[in-house]
């Protein structure tokens, strides 16, 4: 398999199970070949960051309890080049 056919890991970070299933489904039906992990709390985004690199985070900006600004905050404290485009 080579670089370019591997899946682009999405973190998502949405207390919805439904809209992260239907971010998902929109961005498989684009032709865009995904692996997906679903977090809802600040705990779960800090465990999964330790096992799973995500290439891309997509997160609701107003959940109960945890927001999209603490989950950028939380995500560039974990690797500072997330958000910076690679060339």
């Amino acid at each position: 398999m080579t670089e370019a056919s591997l899946p682009v890991r999405i973190l998502i970070v949405e207390d919805s199970a439904d809209d992260a299933e239907l971010a998902a489904h929109a961005l498989r039906d684009g032709g865009l070949a995904i692996e997906t992990q679903l977090v809802a709390t600040e705990p779960e985004l800090r465990a999964v960051l330790r096992t799973f690199a995500p290439d891309l985070i997509l997160s609701d900006w107003a959940m109960p309890g945890f927001s999209g600004a603490a989950a950028v905050a939380i995500a560039h404290a974990w690797d500072p080049e997330i958000g910076r485009a690679h060339v």
